[in-house]
């Protein structure tokens, strides 16, 4: 069978189509499993230069210690995503005031950059572990320079064994904050301050699970 050149033409193309488009597909997967892995565990930044100081009163939790999560995700257009957590401890002085230092640029890769998407308080009891957090997150609107976070100690027991008591230190935002839980990507200071809910830090306050 005679075969004209125009048709020929499509027909060669048509083959080249499907020799080429898998090819890329699977070139596509490859480099995203390459970047993946690259970029699984990045390096820390040995010059980072882009802070949050976090500031405030704490009346909550006097032998305890404050630090903060941070998390963080990287910048890339491939829809890869990966996150790597940090935790910076609070300098808590005397007269009941502390203060932390926060790195945003505190990871760093050469193909990307990384930046931090939120950060939440922890205080480390004696007996006790984190339960409830209050997350606070960083966006492009500029929001609350001020936040208000109540904590509490509770002990919680099971519904199925309530002889097994959980020690655990929760904290929530106080209803008087006018906007709870996002931070300006531009701000450099944000205060933070701690109270105790209601006073209900003692060993009686028993919540069942």
């Amino acid at each position: 069978m005679n075969i004209n050149k125009p048709t020929r033409y499509i027909l060669v193309t048509i083959k080249y189509i499907l020799i080429i488009v898998p090819l890329l597909y699977l070139a596509k997967i490859g480099l995203m499993i390459a970047f993946y892995k690259y970029n699984e565990h990045p390096n820390i930044n040995p010059n980072p230069t882009d802070t949050l100081k976090i500031y405030g009163k704490t009346s909550f939790g006097k032998d305890c210690k404050l630090l903060f999560n941070t998390t963080y995700i990287p910048n890339n257009s491939l829809g890869v995503i990966n996150s790597e957590r940090d935790k910076v401890p609070a300098t808590i002085k005397q007269d009941g005031t502390y203060e932390a230092t926060i790195h945003k640029d505190h990871f760093k890769q050469i193909f990307t950059t990384w930046k931090m998407v939120s950060f939440s308080p922890e205080f480390q009891c004696p007996g006790y572990t984190q339960g409830g957090v209050a997350m606070v997150h960083l966006t492009d609107k500029s929001k609350a320079t001020k936040v208000l976070i109540e904590c509490v100690k509770e002990q919680w027991s099971s519904s199925m064994d309530r002889a097994t008591i959980y020690n655990h230190v929760t904290c929530a935002y106080s209803s008087s904050n006018s906007a709870i839980g996002e931070v300006s990507n531009l701000q450099k200071t944000i205060e933070v301050n701690f109270i105790e809910k209601n006073g209900e830090n003692d060993d009686n306050n028993t919540r069942s699970l």
